[in-house]
């Protein structure tokens, strides 16, 4: 783990504001020359504080619904775990995966076309190793907000990104726009040249491909995917459940939850719970306060809720689909 400085963090926050930004932008911006933010980039990302640049993606706008999936082990050899999270990287159409303590021991998020579909990718999974999980949990996934990191610099005001499950506004994309989003799902900062050269297409139809994305909200922003522990940072969900909860309460705890820092993601659910909270505390201590705040704020209407700290993040790919299943509709509706 590296101490991160003043200069390392400005740099990082502008980064989770917009990871594609020139190195001309980024220098204006953190007030260094392109040679230090270069070296600088170039440090946290050898230093593993950066593992990548993500591309995110709205997969509700692609026609996609959000699952979360929790899974609580039992009679679970360290072989057959290993064997099991091997497995679950490679599946298609699960975006996140980590393992947790707590009350589950895995937690992932599937995207698919609708509840058969998701059925049949869980059911890939279940079919293999379902005498291992001894409860699961399953979390549909109406809204996720998307809050910038801002507690790297406390002056700085909290923006947010948000996409939902199938957006009423289904846009409808081709194969190249499917090759580019694949090739810059986990390489956000990839230069339009190297991306034309990769796809065999011209400099100027990916530059104008990219700008459509964004424009059509395909593409929400470029983050980058960053190693909590290597920063220094903790990685937990608590997870929410709610009486009497309505849009006005809805509105308010979001917005709460943006309001005070380190909270990462909000993710309004229908299921066991309401909402799941993300959150990176500096430590457990920290962690705790943020815990005790929100408890405070709505101590009236939580009814329960569970805590889980995320130990290791094995995969984050916001468009891992195949690309015969998704032009493919007949196989998936």
């Amino acid at each position: 783990m590296i101490k991160l400085d003043l200069l390392d963090k400005k740099l990082l926050y502008e980064l989770d504001l917009d990871a594609r930004q020139s190195f001309a932008q980024l220098s204006r911006k953190i007030k260094a020359s392109q040679e230090v933010v270069r070296y600088r980039l170039k440090r946290l990302i050898d230093n593993k504080i950066i593992e990548d640049f993500m591309t995110i993606i709205d997969i509700g706008r692609l026609g996609f619904y959000h699952y979360e999936v929790y899974f609580r082990f039992q009679k679970l050899n360290e072989q057959k775990e290993n064997e099991l999270i091997k497995f679950i990287i490679n599946s298609n159409n699960v975006l996140w995966f980590s393992s947790c303590t707590g009350h589950y021991d895995l937690v992932f998020s599937v995207m698919a076309k609708n509840n058969i579909h998701f059925s049949e990718i869980l059911s890939k999974i279940t079919n293999k190793y379902g005498e291992f999980i001894a409860e699961r949990n399953i979390q549909s996934t109406i809204k996720i907000p998307h809050f910038t990191r801002a507690y790297l610099l406390p002056n700085k005001d909290v923006q947010e990104v948000s996409f939902s499950s199938a957006s009423p506004h289904i846009i409808k994309i081709d194969q190249i726009d499917f090759k580019i989003l694949r090739t810059i799902m986990n390489n956000g900062r990839m230069p339009l040249i190297e991306i034309a050269h990769k796809l065999k297409l011209k400099e100027d139809t990916v530059k104008y491909r990219l700008k459509n994305l964004r424009k059509k909200g395909v593409i929400q922003t470029f983050r980058p995917r960053l190693n909590k522990k290597n920063m220094g940072y903790l990685l937990y969900q608590i997870l929410f459940s709610f009486k009497n909860l309505n849009d006005s309460l809805k509105k308010s705890f979001i917005e709460y939850c943006k309001s005070i820092g380190n909270v990462v993601y909000v993710l309004d659910t229908i299921g066991k719970y309401d909402f799941i909270v993300e959150v990176e505390p500096e430590n457990q201590e920290h962690f705790n306060d943020l815990l005790k705040k929100i408890r405070n704020k709505y101590s009236n209407k939580i009814i329960n809720y569970e805590t889980i700290s995320i130990t290791k993040e094995h995969k984050m790919d916001y468009f891992r689909i195949d690309k015969k299943e998704y032009f493919n509709n007949s196989k998936i509706i």
